[in-house]
């Protein structure tokens, strides 16, 4: 008999089902290191008394907080003033002082090594008077727009380049100014919305790149009674994107005599416009107390005055500073006289005070120190 062939039939292999492993849900990595948020460092703008309302490093001590200038890692940090990879709003009238401001600070990134470039929509720009601030303007890079679309555009393409290299040098970047801006879409409201919607793809790149970002506006009429701060084109978009924002407001002149003209010998009466005195308040500060304000000396040939700033500063607390008529036995032709009241109180006559404060930088550095305390304390200069 012929044997039956038995088939082996294969069993089929059944794909066992992997049990999904529950994971838990990342919450992130704990601590601030590696992240690009935090202030890493503060470039100053020219004037110590500005750059003590916008701030600078604290410590805790004894559960107090303090000006003690200090960097997270326990090292002595003394840069106070505009926080790098932050937004800044510099917002105020015509004549104010704005874009003289933005150029002073131009010429101090210049000088840590950074570069800038500035969007330019107003022809307002003077090489000369830049040079004379201590500003190069063969090392800016200029472009001129005329839409707010080319102007984020440019903006994009800068920070995102920046982003990539990781450079630790700071790099500032303005729009002077944004207000005079329009949009390619005629539509109403088309400009705030461009705005917004630019603002929202740069902010976390301004942070990455470690550039500062200056935007300047202008204010418009307001015939709104019970809003505090001064109107500007586009809404709110800037100011809620901002990290400081600064109003400038007023025209107050000052004569040549008052500022203290470098080089002069005599003391001469002199009636001429030597410069502005706008007020400069604090509206709006994520990295330091908000709502100080200051008068800021802006000269018309050569920037701003940080000598002037700080004696307009400190001499409203005649416990820091004392000016006193000159007596019968001292020279009239030199001023009044300028008391220190240092541990050890030393005194110069008003027409030598910036050669006794050139002579003297720890006497300058002892007002700077008191700069920052008041304002941290929240002195008010011009109510007082």
């Amino acid at each position: 008999m012929a044997k039956k062939k038995t088939t082996k039939k294969k069993k089929s292999k059944k794909k066992k089902k992997k049990k999904q492993q529950k994971s838990e849900p990342s919450i992130g990595k704990a601590g601030t290191k590696g992240l690009y948020s935090p202030v890493r460092g503060r470039v100053s703008c020219g004037v110590s008394v500005v750059d003590a309302i916008m701030g600078g490093p604290t410590v805790l001590e004894d559960g107090k907080s303090s000006p003690t200038p200090m960097k997270p890692d326990g090292t002595i940090e003394t840069a106070w003033g505009v926080p790098i990879g932050r937004i800044l709003e510099v917002v105020g009238g015509y004549g104010t002082g704005k874009s003289t401001f933005i150029e002073n600070v131009a010429a101090n990134v210049q000088a840590l090594g950074g570069d800038v470039c500035m969007g330019i929509t107003e022809a307002t720009l003077d090489p000369g008077r830049m040079i004379r601030m201590g500003c190069d303007p063969e090392r800016i890079y200029f472009n001129e727009f005329e839409y707010i679309e080319d102007g984020f555009e440019w903006l994009l393409q800068i920070l995102e380049s920046r982003a990539k290299r990781r450079d630790k040098v700071p790099f500032l970047i303005t729009w002077d100014t944004i207000g005079a801006s329009h949009s390619k879409d005629e539509r109403p409201g088309s400009g705030s919305r461009n705005v917004r919607e630019g603002l929202r793809k740069i902010t976390n790149l301004v942070a990455q790149a470690n550039a500062i970002m200056v935007f300047v506006n202008q204010t418009s009429a307001s015939f709104d009674r019970w809003e505090t701060e001064p109107a500007t084109p586009f809404g709110m978009g800037i100011r809620f994107h901002a990290s400081i924002r600064l109003e400038f407001k007023g025209q107050k002149k000052f004569t040549e005599t008052e500022g203290v003209q470098a080089g002069r010998q005599i003391f001469t009466e002199s009636k001429a416009a030597y410069g502005i005195q706008p007020v400069v308040t604090c509206r709006k500060n994520k990295t330091f107390p908000p709502f100080r304000r200051c008068r800021l000396p802006v000269t018309f040939q050569g920037g701003l005055d940080n000598d002037f700033g700080l004696f307009l500063y400190l001499s409203q607390r005649k416990s820091i500073i004392s000016v006193t008529a000159p007596t019968a036995n001292e020279r009239s032709d030199l001023g009044n006289v300028i008391t220190f009241r240092m541990a050890e109180p030393v005194a110069c006559f008003w027409n030598t005070y910036r050669e006794f404060l050139q002579d003297n930088p720890e006497v300058r550095e002892w007002m700077v120190s008191k700069c920052r305390e008041l304002a941290y304390n929240g002195f008010d200069p011009i109510a007082s």
